[in-house]
């Protein structure tokens, strides 16, 4: 028979109050499981319902267009450099020091042909040309010497007898009047070249042009290994294109032969001209060989009074290795 402290001892005071807190989270779960189905299904059963009924026919709405046979020009886009038909490096054909420049000749100064750029000191040359005038006067006289003595010379061989046939040069002094008059050539050449070496110590230009650069100064000791400026033409100047091969086939080249004109090309500087602005060429040049990096051909495109300084003041000018877009207009595809 046990005490009731051994029982005490035997069931734990806490064990109930346990027991009693599991079953009531266990009915709070299912209620809270209830309520949520119920909440859900009367959510599924309240929902709007799409009323039922046959699909509306409607009909498309489209253009409707006959095909019609047309003919387009193909036109090429690619991007191209502007480079100078003639560009010159001027360099004197006589020595000396510059004496005077006729203009400033700073890089971007317009010339026109036949303007004198410069001149050299000539004294040297002024003097050289008086001597060889006095040299081509004297051997003018030894020649008018010579001449009154072929006229002696033939007195004599009147009067001599037994001449031999082979020494008639001789007596009628043939050798010495060829040798005069070859004198006198000399000294003639001489003159010619000492004149022509005076001209050339004035420097004008070839051609109508800009300065791009100048290598001198008044004063400045040149030779003619001397570069003196670099002049650029102004008439025309070129843009040379990469044009991809298979292009080719459809632009046309110009043909000084036949007067067959080449391909238009519109050539135009957005960033510095606005859109719309173009400047108008023509594809005069194909070189023969491609270019190394994409194997493209490179088209020449003329473009005339670059500078608009004549026939087209109101277009915008080009600029010297400027890179520009060029529309090429092509061959008519039918």
């Amino acid at each position: 028979m046990s005490s009731p402290e051994t029982e005490n001892r035997a069931t734990p005071p806490g064990k109930p109050r346990r027991l009693v807190r599991l079953a009531v989270e266990l009915l709070l779960v299912v209620v809270i499981a209830a309520l949520g189905f119920l909440g859900g299904k009367h959510l599924l059963e309240s929902k709007p319902k799409a009323p039922r009924g046959k699909p509306r026919r409607s009909a498309l709405l489209v253009d409707v267009a006959t095909f019609a046979r047309t003919s387009e020009p193909v036109t090429v886009e690619v991007f191209g450099t502007v480079r100078p038909a003639r560009r010159v490096e001027l360099r004197p054909h006589v020595s000396g020091i510059v004496k005077e420049l006729t203009t400033t000749l700073d890089p971007g100064v317009r010339v026109s042909q036949g303007d004198v750029l410069l001149r050299l000191d000539d004294r040297d040359h002024r003097i050289a040309v008086r001597r060889a005038r006095a040299t081509l006067a004297k051997a003018r006289s030894d020649l008018a010497i010579e001449e009154g003595n072929q006229a002696i010379a033939r007195a004599d061989k009147e009067a001599f007898i037994g001449v031999l046939e082979g020494d008639e040069d001789l007596v009628l002094r043939r050798p010495q009047l060829a040798a005069a008059k070859a004198t006198v050539e000399t000294a003639r050449a001489s003159l010619d070249e000492a004149l022509l070496a005076l001209e050339r110590t004035t420097v004008t230009a070839p051609f109508a042009g800009v300065v791009e650069e100048r290598w001198v100064e008044q004063g400045s000791t040149v030779s003619t290994s001397s570069p003196l400026l670099t002049l650029v033409g102004t008439e025309v100047w070129w843009v040379e294109a990469q044009v991809p091969v298979d292009d080719l086939g459809w632009i046309n080249v110009a043909d000084p032969r036949t007067g067959a004109k080449g391909s238009r090309a519109d050539v135009s500087m957005t960033s510095a001209w606005g859109p719309g602005v173009v400047r108008v060429g023509e594809v005069v040049q194909v070189r023969p060989g491609l270019e190394d990096a994409g194997r493209l051909a490179e088209v020449l495109i003329q473009v005339s009074d670059p500078l608009s300084l004549t026939a087209s003041p109101s277009q915008p000018p080009l600029v010297l290795n400027a890179w520009v877009d060029v529309v090429i207009t092509g061959n008519v595809l039918h």
